[in-house]
């Protein structure tokens, strides 16, 4: 109580009183029923960082059409390589290139 006879109102105090704890009790769990829907909707559907993931082994027919969508969409050069197979990069004479002539090579092509 303060001097004037008002009634000191405490915020911390009155955050955690039934009537207002019950009510962000509630938002609180629809918050996390809404974030935990979101979560699984991106592992179940992928999205532009995210690959599908496959959560059951009897959905794979199902997740294995929404894996290549999203190869095609998001990784074209991914998935060329996987429809045609990977071919390391050699030089003219056969011999494969070094880690280092390989990026000065695709320096050279991609920037002239």
């Amino acid at each position: 109580m303060s001097s004037g006879g008002e009634e000191f109102y405490n915020t911390f105090y009155n955050a955690f009183t039934s009537e207002s704890s019950e009510r962000r009790r509630s938002e609180t769990r629809d918050y996390s029923k809404e974030i935990s829907d979101n979560l699984k909707y991106d592992n179940i559907y992928g999205n532009q960082q995210k690959r599908p993931k496959l959560m059951h082994v009897e959905d794979y027919s199902w997740w294995k059409n929404r894996f290549e969508g999203w190869v095609k969409s998001f990784a074209p050069e991914s998935w060329l390589k996987l429809k045609q197979g990977y071919k390391e990069p050699t030089k003219e004479r056969g011999d494969l290139l070094t880690e280092k002539e390989f990026y000065i090579k695709r320096i050279k092509t991609c920037c002239s």
